[in-house]
């Protein structure tokens, strides 16, 4: 792959293109910043903006940013997808070499999406970083680069907010231009203005931010590069603020409009979504839970710790704990369209629990399965896997309940 699949951003790049991986790595730099070196693995709770291959990324570390954010960063080899006319990104590439197939029906050949570098594509050298922002959770996804990277058409000039040769892809209404204004407009937008690279992308998704520079950074450049990824997510949570309308961990919150079998679904991905609203309407009549909307759930809680979007959310009795809880359930876009939802158990946190109790991005319970983390007045148990195409509500009970109870969440079971 790495002899005929490759490309650069840059022409600096270009011997790191050809290697096909990086020359040094980030585990020096990560020991000294207290961070958790993870090698050549997937993060756990970052699938929206990290690459789902293990094969295309090296280097990968994981810690807490200035500003108490939840953050991993690493090397990547970064996909672009290719035609016959060459790489389908606006901008120069370098050193171009593609090993695509052109099929006799005259169809470009993109083949299976189960393994790595299967599409046909070129894999650029690149570094990324990725936060976990929940407050940015309602958010649609975005997609911030220079300006010879994305086109006129369907992309905004950033130019007004101070960020001259930047332009934004992405959905657009007076509410989320007043977010992105508010964003950009202040430390994010200082820190994207400082950075010297002459790829930059930054990409809001399912409650993350991530910021991509081209080239594998250096050690000693990897300080500056999660300083500018920090300031990107406070920003961007201070700017979700408005969203917010907090509410008691114990309050009730609205039905969503789906809980009506009869409810006619309006738009392409709410019918895509269909067969989850029924399963959810299955889960609470099942377990005598009451559905709540998941929208107004993120706008109650909007520091919950679970990553990505929730999509069922019930609350009620749960087998095996005297309070109140809710299941839910969590895709990492605006629906589970790809057929995978991490699964979750929140309840009130404890008194004398607090949040310094979990480490910042949650504490694994290995014999569970389950991370768990303390955030304000709010526990939460999560999946580490995400489950393919199931609720498995029969499994996940019992093991977060578990996961509550080893962690302190709840008393110790007879």
């Amino acid at each position: 792959m790495t002899a005929r699949s490759r490309a650069a951003f840059a022409p600096e790049d270009v011997a790191d293109a050809r290697r096909g991986e990086p020359a040094t790595d980030l585990s020096g730099w990560a020991s000294g910043a207290g961070w958790e070196y993870l090698g050549q693995q997937v993060p756990s709770g970052f699938a929206s903006v990290v690459p789902m291959w293990a094969e295309h990324l090296f280097s990968c570390a994981r810690g807490v940013l200035a500003g108490d954010v939840f953050a991993a960063v690493m090397h990547q080899l970064y996909e672009v997808a290719v035609s016959t006319d060459g790489p389908e990104m606006d901008g120069a590439f370098h050193d171009v070499r593609s090993g695509g197939t052109w099929k006799w029906l005259g169809t470009w050949d993109n083949g299976p999406r189960d393994e790595p570098f299967a599409r046909d594509a070129v894999w650029v050298p690149a570094t990324r970083g990725a936060a976990r922002v929940p407050q940015a959770a309602l958010l649609p996804r975005l997609c911030l680069r220079r300006s010879d990277r994305l086109p006129s058409s369907g992309s905004r000039d950033l130019a007004d907010l101070g960020l001259e040769g930047f332009r934004l892809a992405g959905e657009t209404d007076p509410v989320l231009d007043e977010i992105i204004a508010t964003w950009l407009g202040g430390e994010a937008g200082a820190a994207l203005r400082a950075l010297p690279h002459p790829f930059v992308e930054v990409v809001v998704a399912g409650g993350h931010v991530a910021l991509v520079r081209n080239g594998y950074a250096a050690p000693d450049e990897a300080d500056a590069f999660v300083a500018a990824l920090a300031a990107l997510a406070r920003g961007l949570r201070d700017a979700c603020a408005p969203l917010a309308v907090r509410a008691p961990v114990g309050s009730a919150l609205p039905p969503p409009a789906w809980a009506d079998p009869a409810w006619t679904a309006p738009g392409l991905l709410d019918v895509l979504s269909g067969a989850w609203w029924g399963a959810y309407r299955e889960a609470a009549a099942e377990l005598g839970l009451t559905l709540e909307d998941p929208d107004a759930f993120h706008r109650a809680f909007p520091d919950q710790p679970v990553p990505g979007r929730a999509q069922g959310v019930l609350r009620g009795r749960v087998d095996g704990l005297a309070t109140e809880a809710r299941l839910a359930w969590f895709a990492d876009g605006v629906a589970p369209v790809d057929g995978w939802v991490r699964a979750a158990l929140l309840l009130p946190a404890p008194a004398g629990v607090p949040a310094a109790a979990t480490r910042r991005g949650g504490s694994l319970v290995e014999e569970t399965g389950m991370w768990g983390e303390v955030v304000g007045d709010l526990a939460a148990c999560w999946t580490v896997r995400r489950l393919p195409g199931t609720l498995d509500a029969a499994g996940v009970v019992p093991a977060a309940v578990a996961a509550a109870r080893r962690l302190g969440f709840v008393p110790p079971g007879p």
